[in-house]
């Protein structure tokens, strides 16, 4: 009988990898937290998994980038795909009933309507409410 061990700690609970190098669980957990925490990998996937991830191709994305002139669908910020934490992320909106895509959004866009639950007669109240509470300013 052959025992498989982890090539890096010489574990005996091991998991195949594709390539058919043996790691223990343990040892595969730790290589992958790397890997996904990596900058490479953040640059290199990051786009390309959320156009996955919502069934949009890359040319129905860049698509709706122009057609959107760069900006958000709801407040016209300019969009910026970088990875700092100043810069608004463009978010790939979709219906959560049918999985449509509606629009590119920042990141604040998408969480408001997250918040409203995608609700319009949740967000037509909370217009109603701001107008209504809406203090006018002195000149």
């Amino acid at each position: 009988m052959i025992r498989t061990v982890c090539e890096k700690c010489g574990g005996t609970e091991f998991y195949q990898e594709k390539t058919g190098r043996n790691r223990c669980a343990q040892c595969q957990k730790e290589r992958m937290r790397a890997i996904y925490a990596s900058e490479a990998y953040k640059t290199k996937h990051r786009h390309y998994d959320r156009l996955k991830r919502r069934r949009c191709s890359s040319q129905e994305y860049n698509k709706r980038l122009k057609e959107q002139d760069g900006k958000c669908a709801i407040c016209n910020v300019k969009l910026d795909d970088k990875l700092r934490a100043e810069d608004p992320l463009i978010i790939i909106d979709h219906s959560h009933e049918t999985g449509i895509l509606r629009g590119l959004l920042c990141d604040n866009c998408n969480w408001g309507l997250g918040n409203f639950k995608d609700n319009p007669k949740f967000l037509l109240n909370a217009i109603k409410y701001l107008e209504y509470h809406q203090v006018e300013t002195p000149k």
